[in-house]
């Protein structure tokens, strides 16, 4: 497959929720119905950003993304825009971002090269 340069790239940022459970930590992001832990606050979020990812790409793969996120009971909104994303410290585990890259579809590509 040839390499195709990004049309765009749009940032998901996921709201994260980390509590202690016995002896573990359990991390979700609440919205998506998505959760993971660890035996730490920072493997918690880890394995939840594993999870999380394995989640986006499956649904970019499969084009399932917003029928995903349908099913969740969420949807971006024309108000979703955001102007000057933040980036994501150490201290900084109320959220996950994940890149999405937008590329040009193959019939995109091909109806270009033939103008």
């Amino acid at each position: 497959m040839a390499h195709r340069e990004p049309a765009a790239v749009w940032t998901v940022k996921l709201p994260v929720s980390v509590k202690k459970e016995g002896a573990v930590f359990v991390a979700t992001i609440p919205a998506l119905d998505i959760a993971s832990q660890g035996n730490s606050r920072d493997e918690a979020v880890a394995m939840l950003e594993e999870a999380a990812g394995l989640v986006v790409e499956h649904c970019l793969e499969k084009g399932t993304w917003m029928r995903f996120l349908d099913e969740k009971g969420v949807a971006p909104t024309r108000h979703s825009v955001a102007v000057a994303p933040r980036k994501r410290t150490r201290r900084d585990l109320d959220f996950l971002e994940f890149p999405v890259w937008m590329l040009p579809s193959v019939e995109q590509t091909t109806t270009s090269r033939q103008r």
